[in-house]
C-alpha cells in the first residue's frame, strides 16, 4: 500500500513541476520552430522579407510580397517583446506520405501597441513552408492574449485543484481497501 501512496505524490510532484500555459507551448514546440515563429516575425518587423523568401510557398511569396511593407507598420515603434502563445500542430499520415500542418500564434508589445502574428505551415514530405499568414496590430491587447494570461493565472488554481483530487482519490483507496482486509479478517 505503501507503494500507492508514494506513486500519488510522485504523480502530484510531477503535476506541478512544470504546468503553466508557456510551459506547455515549450514543451510541444521544438526549439527550431519557436527560432522560426521569432524569426519570421523579427524579418517582418524589420523589413528583412528577403530572409523569408526561402520559407514559403512560391505562390504565396508573390502575393506577399506587396503585403510585407503595410505589415512592417504594424508593429510597435518600440523594441517589444515577442511572445509564442500558441501553437497547434496535425500530423497525418496516408499511405506512407506524411503532412503536418503548424500553426503559431505571437504577440508582439511595447506595452503601448500590440500586434498578433498568426502564420501556418505546411509540410508535405518535405520542408515546411509558410502557406498563410497574418499581421494585426492594435492599441489594445489582442484577446488571444488576454486568454493566454487568464491561463496562466488559473494555472495554479488548478494544479492545485487537481491534487486535492489526487490526493482524495489515493485517500479514499487505501481507506477502502483497508477496510475490505479487517472485514476479510474479522469473518475469518
Amino acid at each position: 500500500m505503501a507503494w500507492l501512496v508514494r506513486s500519488i505524490l510522485l504523480f502530484c510532484v510531477i503535476l506541478t513541476a512544470g504546468c503553466s500555459v508557456e510551459g506547455m507551448i515549450e514543451r510541444l514546440t521544438s526549439r527550431e520552430d519557436r527560432a522560426f515563429a521569432r524569426s519570421f516575425v523579427e524579418n517582418v518587423r524589420t523589413g528583412n522579407v528577403e530572409a523569408l523568401k526561402p520559407e514559403f510557398d512560391s505562390g504565396l511569396w508573390e502575393k506577399s510580397r506587396e503585403q510585407f511593407p503595410q505589415a512592417r507598420t504594424l508593429f510597435p515603434p518600440g523594441k517589444g517583446e515577442t511572445k509564442l502563445i500558441g501553437f497547434n500542430i496535425f500530423t497525418n499520415v496516408t499511405n506512407g506520405a506524411s503532412l503536418t500542418r503548424k500553426e503559431f500564434t505571437l504577440v508582439t508589445t511595447d506595452r503601448t501597441h500590440w500586434t498578433l502574428t498568426h502564420l501556418i505551415t505546411l509540410a508535405e514530405g518535405g520542408p515546411a513552408r509558410v502557406v498563410e499568414w497574418n499581421v494585426n496590430g492594435s492599441k489594445v491587447p489582442p484577446p488571444e492574449l488576454e486568454m493566454y494570461e487568464k491561463m496562466e493565472r488559473i494555472g495554479p488554481w488548478l494544479q492545485a485543484g487537481a491534487i486535492i483530487l489526487l490526493i482524495g482519490g489515493g485517500l479514499l483507496i487505501f481507506w477502502l481497501v483497508r477496510r475490505s482486509r479487517r472485514r476479510a479478517v474479522a469473518r475469518s
